[in-house]
């Protein structure tokens, strides 16, 4: 049975409905505002067994699971937290810790042949920087710039050594 919707009343068959209508099921579309109550006692919703054909279209959905068995189109940003794989193809953008477990990561290439490959790009690589206090701890192997004495620097898991503290026309290094 088919029902029409005119203003506040539900007209079907020339029999005029208004209020609440209460029904186990209904067929067809449903339109306006659509609200229910779980039929298990286990279940906790305000719109229980949503089916449609060829859309449902709803505010918010909250869930503690899903299962998509086509694709997902999201128009917006998708922001999800406590992540620990994701497998995408384009671009990612992640607040911190991004760690690459398998391959090589390449900045400017589709083929990094190296752990780091920015070699396909012809600009530079920004290194760290900062005062010769505020230094990283550590016994790691380290490189940045040092703002106090304007030197390139490394760290040998032991002492800091400047790589370069001065430009020298003939082209000269100095390593400490």
């Amino acid at each position: 049975m088919a029902l029409t919707k005119v203003g506040g009343d539900i007209i079907k068959d020339n029999i005029v409905i208004s209020g609440i209508v209460t029904a186990t099921e209904f067929s067809g579309n449903v339109t306006g505002n659509v609200t229910g109550t779980a039929s298990t006692a286990t279940a906790s919703a305000t719109a229980y067994s949503l089916s449609g054909s060829p859309n449902i279209n709803v505010g918010n959905i909250t869930a503690s699971s899903a299962v998509i068995s086509g694709n997902v189109s999201v128009a917006g940003t998708v922001t999800y937290e406590d992540t620990t794989n994701v497998d995408s193809i384009g671009i990612v953008t992640a607040r911190s810790g991004v760690h690459i477990t398998s391959g090589n990561l390449g900045v400017g290439t589709n083929a990094p042949v190296t752990s780091i490959d920015a070699s396909q790009t012809t600009d530079a690589i920004a290194l760290p920087q900062g005062t010769t206090a505020q230094r990283p701890s550590g016994n790691n192997p380290y490189i940045r710039y040092n703002t106090t004495n304007s030197a390139l620097e490394f760290y040998n898991g032991t002492d800091w050594v400047e790589i370069i503290s001065d430009y020298f026309p003939s082209g000269s290094t100095i390593l400490g």
